[in-house]
């Protein structure tokens, strides 16, 4: 999990950091636009990771039912 979060964490910076560029040079809409598509990516890969994290929970219970 500690894996999930460091990624986690790093996607923000780098939402934080585009973010910032997008200030200097988009238009209110505009910006609003990039950060419903970036916020909706980054739940997009939220969820995946929590999936695959389920996924390796199954197959670790899964495993040990069979030893």
């Amino acid at each position: 999990m500690d894996g999930t979060l460091n990624m986690l964490r790093q996607v923000k910076k780098l939402l934080d950091f585009i973010f910032t560029l997008t200030r200097i040079t988009l238009t209110a809409e505009e910006e609003a636009k990039l950060r419903d598509f970036i916020t909706e990516a980054a739940l997009l890969c939220k969820n995946t990771v929590l999936e695959f994290a389920e996924m390796r929970n199954t197959l670790r219970d899964y495993e040990e039912m069979q030893a």
